[in-house]
């Protein structure tokens, strides 16, 4: 545009008719120049909008973010609850029976109206080890057992339900509530 405008005006003569032709060129170089801006305006770009835009997205992100650190956090302090009434139990039980607690499965109420409360109770014991009275000069040994995954007893241990539980189920039912036929207690024979 501004290569044709410049050949118009060496074309034209040096009289009064270029005073007016050198003015409406101007007028045609400033709407030449206006022009991608009066575009930009009428393209309906709101910088507003954009802003606003990229305030939801990161509200969103930042949401999903809480609600994995949610899910995180309620699944250790499900954990924990679990570990603490593992450890009363075993608290509880010490000294009222004649074996050793090898694991303690908890499966809890996760409805609105029970949540938390102990559902079943599955204790695992095995025989105690009776080792315990020695000099304090001698070395105990530690057995060091195989940690598995998945698995709290290999196929080779036998587990068989412990007969006459009747006065571990009561102290279970009388300190947690939960019915007795939702108590089960196994001895894992080596």
């Amino acid at each position: 545009m501004f290569i044709l405008l410049s050949m118009i005006e060496l074309i034209l003569p040096n009289d009064n008719m270029k005073r007016y032709v050198n003015i409406v060129i101007g007028f045609m170089i400033i709407i030449v120049i206006i022009t991608p801006f009066v575009r930009l305006i009428n393209s309906n770009f709101n910088i507003e909008k954009e802003v606003f835009k990229n305030m939801i997205d990161n509200i969103e992100f930042q949401y999903q973010e809480d609600s994995n650190l949610k899910i995180v956090q309620e699944k250790q302090i499900k954990e924990t609850y679990l570990n603490k009434l593992r450890e009363d139990i075993k608290n509880t039980l010490d000294g009222t029976i004649d074996y050793d607690i090898y694991d303690i499965n908890i499966s809890i109420f996760e409805d609105e109206e029970n949540y938390g409360n102990i559902k079943d109770i599955e204790i695992i014991m095995e025989s105690t080890n009776n080792n315990l009275d020695h000099d304090q000069d001698s070395i105990n040994t530690v057995k060091i057992e195989e940690i598995r995954i998945n698995n709290l007893y290999s196929e080779e241990d036998e587990i068989t339900e412990l007969e006459g539980n009747e006065n571990i189920k009561d102290i279970l039912y009388e300190k947690y509530s939960v019915p007795k036929d939702n108590i089960k207690i196994y001895v894992k024979n080596n």
